[in-house]
């Protein structure tokens, strides 16, 4: 990530149990590059995401009344192909904030 861009994006979600999507954007791709997540009761986070044709997922787990961060490090932690989302899904009790970009291309 060039020096002077950062995220200028942001989603507070509210898990329901089901997927929120972030995108998907027509002929752009999603990066998340910096994640927040707040949690009343224990709870495992599931983020899914699309690069070059092949899902990947990541679990995490969240202890009650605690925040796990997923710090800017320069490198994304989720990259969606282009026009494709970046799913997340949560419990009602757990907050997730992401920070990211879209862009033109992959």
């Amino acid at each position: 990530m060039a020096p002077n861009t950062l995220p200028t994006l942001s989603i507070a979600v509210v898990g329901t149990g089901s997927p929120v999507n972030l995108g998907p954007v027509t002929g752009q791709s999603i990066r998340v590059w910096q994640m927040v997540i707040t949690g009343t009761v224990n709870d495992t986070v599931t983020v899914v995401w699309t690069v070059a044709n092949v899902q990947t997922s990541m679990k995490i787990n969240v202890l009650a009344n605690s925040t796990v961060v997923f710090p800017m490090t320069g490198t994304p932690w989720a990259t969606a192909d282009t026009g494709t989302a970046i799913s997340i899904t949560a419990a009602s009790t757990t907050t997730i904030t992401s920070y990211y970009t879209k862009g033109i291309g992959g």
